[in-house]
């Protein structure tokens, strides 16, 4: 899969498909691969994007630009590389908050926006306070040393079901040891200075789907007030199901978005 310079880094990225184009954004310390399933469904009727964000995989980890304003810019500059015009786009966690922003900044730039497991900017002290954890284990013990823990405390609630084979966990570390802690420490504390946008959702007037675990409580509480606040939002809730509804129950989140997506394109 090919890099591309935007923004002044090398962004690694991944096309598939043909059809009007559906940006995917990862969360916090993943990569694009956590798509892997929605990337299969979605292309089969659509030209799906996905990219590693600043500082996460294969792309750079520039010493500076852990910022929302820059990441929505990254994205801006990969679209134009891309020769992608307007495009669906959707996002998890920290990907969901660069959508929402990208909507917001540019909204003639969106056709759709799907939003997974994310905030409307400002994150609970609660859970700044966990990162600001985690943050510190990556740069006194070594990131190895923070994914052993993260096994035993995630950052954000997982479902009952969620399972994983011993491949896919070591394919797991191996990804998450491509983040470095100068960097985690970086992004961790641009979530706890971020400000609070909810107020703005209510300017958003494109076709919204929303998805949310109901284990995952830090999200499903914004998530709801998000939905209230963009105008005739889809909202859903999955059962038996944490932070990474993407991964967690892969075929179901696939379902909902290339429906949505059929009934909000020239797809059928």
């Amino acid at each position: 899969m090919p890099r591309i310079s935007a923004n002044r880094i090398n962004v690694f990225y991944r096309v598939q498909g043909d059809g009007e184009p559906v940006v995917l954004l990862h969360g916090f310390t993943a990569n694009h691969g956590i798509w892997e399933h929605q990337i299969e469904a979605l292309s089969q009727k659509f030209r799906v994007l996905a990219y590693d964000l600043r500082g996460h995989g294969d792309t750079d980890q520039p010493s500076s630009g852990h910022d929302i304003n820059t990441l929505v810019q990254d994205l801006a500059e990969l679209l134009e590389k891309l020769k992608i015009g307007a495009a669906h786009i959707a996002g998890v966690s920290l990907g969901g908050m660069v959508a929402q922003r990208f909507c917001l900044d540019d909204p003639r730039r969106v056709k759709t926006l799907m939003l997974t497991d994310t905030f409307a900017g400002k994150i609970s002290d609660e859970l700044q306070k966990t990162l600001f954890h985690h943050a510190r284990i990556g740069k006194q013990e070594g990131m190895e040393a923070l994914f052993e823990h993260l096994l035993e405390h995630p950052a954000l609630p997982l479902g009952p079901d969620y399972q994983i084979t011993l491949e896919e966990l070591e394919e797991k570390r191996r990804e998450f040891m491509k983040n470095g802690p100068d960097t985690l420490d970086k992004f961790v504390n641009m979530m706890a200075k971020i400000k609070d946008w909810s107020d703005e959702l209510e300017n958003i007037d494109k076709p919204a789907l929303l998805i949310v675990g109901d284990q995952d409580a830090p999200s499903l509480s914004h998530m709801r007030e998000m939905h209230r606040k963009i105008q005739g939002s889809e909202f859903h809730v999955i059962a038996e199901c944490g932070h990474v509804c993407v991964s967690e129950k892969p075929e179901e989140i696939s379902r909902l978005m290339l429906d949505f997506l059929c009934r909000h394109s020239g797809s059928s």
